[in-house]
């Protein structure tokens, strides 16, 4: 498993588990586990640090949606939001997904899931637009 994929799931746990962010607690905490600083800094790269501090953006929820994420989910997405850590197409995106996902009520733990593999596919995209086509050999 990519350590990257575990360090940003570590990285969402920490968003949803403390009040206020702290970009060197965080990085101290994934340094302790045993992250490098190549790692942490590449799933770092994935959030926009610059804002830890918040950014006063709230978010309305449709019919559908508060019919289908639970009320700690939309906290949680809401927490997304005033943090101003992500962009917001990336939280819309992982939105989608998780109720598309679920037949039921989307728990917290499938949001972050869904909210996982979105940072992931949009690392993944980022990455492949610097590849390129040409044959070296």
């Amino acid at each position: 498993m990519d350590k990257i994929f575990i360090a940003i799931n570590i990285i969402i746990d920490y968003i949803d588990n403390t009040k206020k962010l702290d970009e060197t607690e965080l990085t101290n905490q994934l340094i302790d586990i045993g992250f490098g600083d190549h790692e942490i800094r590449q799933a770092m790269s994935i959030f926009e640090i610059q804002n830890f501090s918040g950014n006063p953006i709230y978010r309305t929820f449709t019919k559908k949606e508060i019919s289908k994420l639970s009320n700690e989910t939309m906290l949680f997405i809401q927490k997304l939001y005033l943090y101003g850590i992500l962009e917001a197409e990336l939280i819309e995106e992982s939105i989608e997904k998780a109720i598309e996902s679920s037949q039921q009520k989307v728990s917290i733990e499938n949001y972050k899931n869904a909210l996982l593999f979105t940072l992931m596919e949009a690392r993944n995209l980022y990455f492949e637009q610097f590849e390129t086509e040409e044959d070296f050999s």
